[in-house]
């Protein structure tokens, strides 16, 4: 037996080695694969699509088609390098701003949602953006945006809901403004809503 020993001693020597090599190899592999994987979502952020051409023009329908089953990561990967050949796009930045609030990327929906009130102030856009301020923690932001979606329009009974509840979320805290805001609005003879949240309001 001890004349066999060095002889043991090689072979367990070779299959020290070859296994380290083996694990080098597989590691190896291992780091390339992520180098791919890493490049192609670099190559995926830089995608663009030129203003108006096909591509844009489909990937923009995959986008459409992806918010109608509620689906925001695959429109944000549609629509993304539609938005960068064209960022002034109205469609573009209502189909971000969606699928970032879906992501529950409140912030950044608000952002977008602040574009699209800035390119075209409509009382919904100022509720969506309400809607994102709010639940970003930004209570006393997403009122002002409410009021100023009634403001736009009236009869909007989804943003006297929305100003309602974000009063009742902090516990019914600076009341005195939202009965102000109803009283004024209640004022005006072809408002047809504010006067039934006003009373719904005094009444806390």
């Amino acid at each position: 037996m001890r004349i066999l020993a060095p002889i043991f001693n090689i072979v367990k020597f070779f299959k020290t080695r070859r296994l380290i090599a083996i694990i080098a190899i597989v590691l190896l592999v291992m780091l390339l694969a992520l180098l791919i994987i890493s490049r192609r979502q670099s190559d995926a952020q830089l995608l663009t699509h030129a203003k108006g051409s096909l591509v844009a023009e489909e990937s923009l329908q995959k986008a459409l088609d992806a918010k109608s089953q509620d689906k925001p990561d695959q429109a944000i990967a549609f629509i993304e390098p539609v938005y960068r050949g064209d960022p002034e796009n109205i469609l573009c930045l209502e189909i971000l701003a969606w699928a970032k609030y879906r992501q529950k990327n409140y912030d950044q929906s608000a952002t977008l949602y602040q574009k699209l009130v800035e390119k075209n102030t409509t009382a919904t856009y100022l509720s969506y953006l309400g809607n994102s301020l709010r639940d970003a923690g930004k209570n006393s932001e997403a009122i002002k945006a409410y009021e100023q979606a009634i403001e736009e329009n009236m009869n909007f009974n989804t943003a006297y809901q929305n100003l309602v509840n974000a009063y009742k979320s902090q516990n019914w805290l600076n009341k005195k403004d939202l009965v102000a805001f109803l009283q004024k609005q209640s004022s005006n003879v072809d408002n047809k809503l504010a006067g039934g949240y006003l009373e719904e309001a005094l009444k806390q």
